[in-house]
């Protein structure tokens, strides 16, 4: 979880700079929220399953990071690595089958299905 809130601390400031790029008047509110909502969800983790304690990225999550860096040089690139997170945390919010049932007992679980269930990706499913 400590990968995964370092992750998406930086993915929430690649997805202001995708706001910033924008080329079109509405695009910067998508990607404005999309950032709002990793922000938000950084934090929850933090509060919940992470702690205050800061970790450094593990060599998978730099990699990831630093791709997401790289394709911040245009508006294309950068929408083009930052689109397929969204998809799949849209995608499995709604073909995981505790989005019809109850989810399982933990509280992980829970977390991670409403999470997925509420991305702003949805809106490009």
């Amino acid at each position: 979880m400590a990968q995964d809130a370092l992750y998406l601390g930086e993915y929430a400031r690649m997805l202001a700079r995708a706001s910033a790029l924008a080329p079109t008047a509405d695009e910067p509110m998508f990607w404005g929220r999309s950032a709002g909502s990793a922000i938000v969800e950084e934090r929850r983790l933090h509060e919940t399953h992470v702690g205050s304690a800061a970790s450094n990225p593990e060599p998978h999550t730099l990699a990831y990071m630093n791709h997401l860096h790289a394709s911040a040089v245009s508006y294309g690139e950068l929408v083009a690595a930052l689109l397929p997170c969204l998809w799949l945390y849209a995608d499995l919010g709604t073909r995981l089958p505790w989005t019809r049932h109850p989810p399982p007992s933990g509280i992980l679980p829970r977390f991670l299905i409403t999470t997925w269930t509420s991305s702003p990706g949805a809106s490009f499913s």
